[in-house]
């Protein structure tokens, strides 16, 4: 069954479809999570996440693109860009891709912005 995932940012209602696999799985038994996420290089957002998800077996890379959900290795942060960008030497595990366009959002927004993430199954 797939996950969908609902996330209100700054009172703005998004949504992703995440694969199932282990890692969603961790993120699911999270509960509704609230983050205060952090600009960070004009190119993301990112906040660290009550638990760390496991990330044996599951592929890195070390690029990101905009809309995207990725949680960096050794770092337990959740992040969203709004810019395609390089992470060398950095590696990010890509957990799914925001349906709608919050680049342009995020682009525009404060230092911080406020998020509410579940995840039901769809």
């Amino acid at each position: 069954m797939a996950k969908l995932l609902k996330m209100m940012i700054d009172g703005i209602a998004y949504t992703a479809a995440v694969p199932e696999n282990t890692v969603t799985d961790v993120l699911c038994f999270q509960g509704p999570i609230e983050l205060q996420l952090k600009r960070y290089a004009d190119q993301e957002y990112y906040a660290p996440l009550p638990n760390p998800l496991p990330f044996s077996s599951m592929p890195l890379t070390t690029a990101v693109h905009a809309g995207g959900l990725y949680c960096y290795e050794g770092f337990g942060v959740l992040s969203i860009p709004f810019e395609d960008a390089p992470l060398h030497p950095y590696e990010a595990m890509h957990l799914g891709d925001i349906n709608e366009d919050i680049s342009s959002h995020l682009a525009m927004a404060d230092n911080t912005v406020s998020a509410k993430i579940e995840i039901v199954f769809a």
